[in-house]
C-alpha cells in the first residue's frame, strides 16, 4: 500500500477534478455546482474498464450500483489516506457514495476520529449540496482486501446521517465494493 500511495503517476482529469471539487466543496459550498457542469465534459464510457470490480449499496432502501468508480490516494494531517468512490450516472443529475479511510490497512474503521483526519463516509445526489449530500455519522467501512499485486481494493460499508441542511436522514447498508482500482477511476462491468 505504501509504494501505491507514493507512487508518482499522473492523476486522471477526472481525480484531479473530485479533488478540486472536494477542496472547494468546503471552502466554498456553490463550487459544487461548477464541479457537475464541468463533469459532464467526462463521458464514463472513455474510461477504462476494470473486470470483476463492482460497487453497490442500499441507500435508503433503494438500489445504487455504480457504473463507474476509482480511488484517490493522499495525505490527510500526515497520515496516509484513501477515498474510494462509486458514482451512479453523469453530470447534474449524477449520485455517488465516497468512502475515505485514513491509514487504510485490512481491518475495520469505524466513522469518526481526531481533528481533519477522519475515516468517513457520504453520499452525494445532484448538485443540490445543502439537501442532497449526506454526511454518514455513524457506521463503518471494512477493508477486506488490499491486494498491493493487482494494484485493488475490496471492502464493505454501511452507516447513517443527516443532509447539510439537517432536516433529512439516511440510512446506507449492504455497502461493497471489490477489486477496484488503486489511483485510477474505471468504468464497472
Amino acid at each position: 500500500m505504501k509504494q501505491a500511495l507514493s507512487s508518482g503517476a499522473a492523476m486522471p482529469r477526472m481525480v484531479q477534478r473530485s479533488l478540486l471539487a472536494f477542496a472547494a466543496l468546503i471552502v466554498f459550498p456553490n463550487a459544487i455546482d461548477c464541479w457537475f457542469a464541468a463533469a459532464q465534459a467526462d463521458q464514463a464510457s472513455q474510461l477504462p474498464l476494470a473486470p470483476g470490480a463492482k460497487f453497490s449499496a442500499t441507500v435508503d432502501g433503494k438500489p445504487f450500483a455504480a457504473n463507474w468508480a476509482g480511488t484517490v490516494q493522499t495525505t490527510i494531517a500526515g497520515k496516509d489516506a484513501l477515498n474510494v468512490t462509486g458514482h451512479v450516472g453523469e453530470g447534474v443529475d449524477s449520485k455517488f457514495i465516497n468512502c475515505s479511510i485514513v491509514a487504510p490497512k485490512v481491518g475495520s474503521f469505524p466513522f469518526g476520529g481526531s481533528g481533519f483526519a477522519k475515516t468517513s463516509c457520504s453520499y452525494h445526489a445532484g448538485s443540490d449540496i445543502f439537501n442532497g449530500t449526506f454526511a454518514l455519522k455513524s457506521g463503518v467501512i471494512e477493508i477486506t482486501q488490499l491486494d498491493a499485486a493487482g494494484n485493488t481494493v475490496s471492502g464493505t460499508f454501511s452507516g447513517s446521517g443527516h443532509n447539510m441542511a439537517g432536516d433529512k436522514t439516511m440510512s446506507v447498508t449492504d455497502g461493497h465494493f471489490e477489486k477496484i482500482p488503486l489511483g485510477q477511476q474505471s468504468r464497472l462491468p
